[in-house]
């Protein structure tokens, strides 16, 4: 099963197993994870400032992701290359 992350991050809540992806996607380390992990946080950018709170299921527990500092305090910590890479080609 194909999990859709976009339209969990559109419905509010990142699933344990689509968070998996995520961080299979951070440790992959190759461009091509990297472009597709950033476009995963820049959708999620996008669904925060929309003023829509996104849940997130980790193996070390549950956050909730509220605002754009929630954001960026979560992915520096939980995917700090993808990070890396959504701070230098957003700013």
């Amino acid at each position: 099963m194909t999990i859709d992350i976009d339209a969990e991050v559109s419905a509010g809540r990142i699933g344990a197993e689509a968070f998996r992806n995520l961080e299979l996607a951070e440790v992959n380390g190759q461009a091509s994870a990297m472009y597709w992990l950033e476009a995963r946080l820049k959708h999620l950018e996008r669904v925060v400032e929309s003023g829509k709170a996104v849940d997130i299921v980790t193996s070390e527990g549950f956050f909730r992701i509220a605002t754009k500092a929630d954001l960026h305090a979560f992915c520096a910590e939980a995917l700090p290359d993808a990070y890396a890479c959504f701070l230098r080609d957003s700013g």
